[in-house]
């Protein structure tokens, strides 16, 4: 089960311990959430991790779901990870 939230350390948090608990294996986008500050955001990387959930990227995730590049969607993931990833974005 993927999934993010608007607080890493919150809502996301919560969340990925109940989805644990009820016997899921959540994949946590770690990239999709956010935090107010980066100690809060690393505590509850670390929580989820310790707890058994995986941590993931959007771009990982989309190359998962694609599987191959050379189907119609591989061009497709190609444009969103030079669109929206930090190495198709640099100068």
């Amino acid at each position: 089960m993927l999934l993010g939230g608007i607080s890493l350390d919150i809502c996301t948090l919560q969340l990925s311990l109940d989805l644990l608990e009820a016997g899921y294996e959540p994949y946590v986008v770690v990239d999709v959430s956010g935090s107010d500050t980066s100690l809060n955001e690393t505590a509850a990387l670390l929580r989820m991790t310790q707890a058994g959930a995986v941590m993931v990227s959007w771009a990982s995730v989309a190359s998962e779901i694609m599987k191959d590049w050379q189907t119609p969607e591989g061009t497709e993931v190609g444009q969103l990870y030079q669109e929206f990833s930090y190495w198709g974005n640099r100068w």
